[in-house]
């Protein structure tokens, strides 16, 4: 029908912009012109959360408590971090998904970090595919799991903020029960 080409139009256009966006985020990194200064990953997280809640109506069901404030050094961007990871939870699941978001303290190195673990009941990721996730234009089989320039960027940004990302089974050794992606960003010094 004139009305679902007129969607398909819309997705692709959307899509289309939200590369252009990506690779304009990728330029704005390599040329170091970003800011940076004490941003509440909690709140980012929250706002995120909320964003999608309005949007998606039952196709997800997301969990996340927040408990004070969790501030890394990081700029705007940090939105598009969870933004894509939660997206892409939403999109690859079949069914209602349901995605689960927790941030914690956790200690490497002799460094304070927060731990950010977004977890999901979706189809998960096989372990074939995981080493190459973050990297440019990784795509599944189906068009569906083309996981683009999202994720890449989504490295990229962490790599900046002087955090670590990773992916792993949410049940440990059985990618079919759905995806557990961490991301650990270093906790602001204290002023």
């Amino acid at each position: 029908t004139n009305e679902s080409l007129m969607f398909k139009a819309m997705d692709s256009l959307d899509s289309s912009i939200r590369i252009m966006e990506n690779v304009r985020t990728v330029q704005r990194i390599e040329s170091h012109e970003m800011k940076y200064g004490p941003v509440d990953l909690a709140r980012t997280i929250g706002e995120v959360v909320e964003a999608h809640r309005r949007t998606l109506g039952n196709k997800a069901t997301i969990n996340f408590s927040p408990r004070g404030e969790h501030l890394v050094v990081a700029n705007e961007y940090l939105t598009d971090v969870f933004s894509n990871i939660v997206d892409n939870a939403i999109q690859h699941a079949e069914d209602s998904v349901v995605v689960d978001v927790a941030v914690r303290t956790a200690y490497e190195g002799g460094r304070e970090y927060y731990k950010v673990v977004i977890e999901d009941n979706g189809p998960g990721i096989p372990d074939e595919m995981k080493k190459n996730l973050f990297s440019q234009l990784v795509r599944g089989k189906k068009k569906s799991n083309r996981k683009g320039l999202g994720l890449y960027l989504v490295r990229r940004l962490v790599d900046d903020f002087h955090g670590r990302i990773w992916v792993e089974d949410r049940v440990a050794g059985n990618h079919t029960k759905g995806a557990k992606f961490v991301v650990m960003l270093p906790v602001a010094p204290k002023t």
